[in-house]
């Protein structure tokens, strides 16, 4: 699993950049699927968004 943001640029491109909470977002979904994949011995894409989703909010938690 990836997640981030993919771009390039210099200094003065990266300050304008608006995808911080878009790459946050991204990669809390990626950890927990990735988590749950681990936890239940599949691949990250056989689990469902459905089952992802739901563990989100308690991710959120702490």
């Amino acid at each position: 699993m990836m997640a981030g943001r993919c771009i390039s640029g210099d200094f003065i491109a990266h300050a304008s950049y608006r995808v911080t909470g878009n790459a946050v977002a991204m990669g809390e979904a990626a950890g927990v699927t990735s988590a749950l994949a681990a936890a239940s011995r599949r691949a990250p894409h056989e689990v469902s968004w459905s089952e992802a989703s739901a563990l989100l909010p308690k991710v959120r938690e702490g």
